[in-house]
Protein backbone atom coordinates (compact mmCIF):
# COMPACT_ATOMS: atom_id res chain seq x y z
CA UNK A 1 0.00 0.00 0.00
CA UNK A 2 3.10 2.20 0.66
CA UNK A 3 4.27 1.84 -2.78
CA UNK A 4 0.90 2.33 -4.58
CA UNK A 5 0.92 5.81 -2.55
CA UNK A 6 4.07 6.62 -3.53
CA UNK A 7 4.13 6.46 -7.01
CA UNK A 8 0.63 8.01 -7.00
CA UNK A 9 2.80 11.12 -5.30
CA UNK A 10 5.67 10.87 -7.52
CA UNK A 11 3.08 10.84 -10.60
CA UNK A 12 1.30 14.17 -9.56
CA UNK A 13 4.45 15.55 -8.52
CA UNK A 14 5.45 14.92 -12.41
CA UNK A 15 2.15 16.39 -13.53
CA UNK A 16 2.43 19.48 -11.43
CA UNK A 17 5.94 19.96 -12.61
CA UNK A 18 5.43 19.02 -16.05
CA UNK A 19 1.87 21.45 -15.86
CA UNK A 20 4.30 24.47 -14.64
CA UNK A 21 6.81 24.15 -17.57
CA UNK A 22 3.75 24.73 -19.94
CA UNK A 23 2.67 26.93 -18.46
CA UNK A 24 5.94 28.90 -18.43
CA UNK A 25 6.75 28.33 -21.49
CA UNK A 26 3.62 29.51 -23.14
CA UNK A 27 3.79 32.74 -21.01
CA UNK A 28 7.02 32.95 -22.78
CA UNK A 29 5.89 32.69 -25.93
CA UNK A 30 3.29 35.08 -25.29
CA UNK A 31 5.21 37.86 -23.74
CA UNK A 32 6.33 41.26 -25.43
CA UNK A 33 9.74 40.90 -23.65
CA UNK A 34 11.02 38.57 -26.28
CA UNK A 35 12.56 36.31 -23.55
CA UNK A 36 12.80 33.43 -25.71
CA UNK A 37 16.61 34.17 -26.57
CA UNK A 38 17.55 32.92 -23.87
CA UNK A 39 16.35 29.47 -24.56
CA UNK A 40 17.61 29.32 -28.19
CA UNK A 41 21.14 29.83 -26.56
CA UNK A 42 20.80 27.14 -24.38
CA UNK A 43 20.07 24.98 -27.25
CA UNK A 44 22.95 26.45 -28.95
CA UNK A 45 25.36 25.52 -26.87
CA UNK A 46 24.23 22.26 -26.32
CA UNK A 47 24.72 21.86 -29.91
CA UNK A 48 28.47 22.92 -29.59
CA UNK A 49 28.88 19.95 -27.07
CA UNK A 50 28.01 17.69 -29.38
CA UNK A 51 29.65 18.90 -32.59
CA UNK A 52 32.81 21.09 -31.70
CA UNK A 53 33.69 20.93 -35.24
CA UNK A 54 30.55 23.23 -37.04
CA UNK A 55 30.67 25.53 -33.76
CA UNK A 56 34.58 26.16 -34.48
CA UNK A 57 33.36 26.42 -38.62
CA UNK A 58 30.13 28.95 -38.00
CA UNK A 59 32.28 31.00 -35.75
CA UNK A 60 35.02 31.32 -38.33
CA UNK A 61 32.27 31.93 -41.08
CA UNK A 62 30.98 34.74 -38.29
CA UNK A 63 34.41 36.42 -37.94
CA UNK A 64 34.51 36.29 -41.98
CA UNK A 65 31.33 38.30 -42.33
CA UNK A 66 32.31 40.58 -40.12
CA UNK A 67 35.63 41.21 -41.57
CA UNK A 68 36.29 44.56 -43.37
CA UNK A 69 38.46 45.36 -46.83
CA UNK A 70 41.81 47.29 -46.37
CA UNK A 71 41.53 49.87 -48.29
CA UNK A 72 44.52 52.25 -49.31
CA UNK A 73 44.64 55.88 -47.81
CA UNK A 74 42.46 58.48 -49.44
CA UNK A 75 45.26 61.46 -49.58
CA UNK A 76 48.13 58.76 -51.21
CA UNK A 77 47.04 58.72 -55.34
CA UNK A 78 50.10 56.87 -56.11
CA UNK A 79 51.81 54.00 -54.36
CA UNK A 80 55.31 55.30 -52.92
CA UNK A 81 57.59 52.59 -54.57
CA UNK A 82 57.38 52.24 -58.40
CA UNK A 83 58.91 48.93 -59.40
CA UNK A 84 60.63 48.61 -63.17
CA UNK A 85 61.46 44.87 -64.11
CA UNK A 86 62.61 45.64 -67.12
CA UNK A 87 65.65 47.49 -65.90
CA UNK A 88 65.71 46.02 -61.99
CA UNK A 89 65.27 49.42 -60.36
CA UNK A 90 62.60 50.52 -57.82
CA UNK A 91 62.12 54.17 -57.42
CA UNK A 92 60.70 55.22 -53.79
CA UNK A 93 59.31 58.78 -53.76
CA UNK A 94 59.70 61.49 -51.27
CA UNK A 95 57.11 62.32 -49.09
CA UNK A 96 55.44 65.72 -50.11
CA UNK A 97 55.87 68.22 -47.36
CA UNK A 98 52.46 69.84 -46.22
CA UNK A 99 53.97 73.45 -45.33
Amino acid sequence: MVTVLLYAGIGVGCLLVLGLVIWVSNRMLHSEEGSTGSIGNAFGNALEVFDPGQARARDELESHEKQGAVLPNAKDDEPPLKVDLRTGRVTIRRPHSES
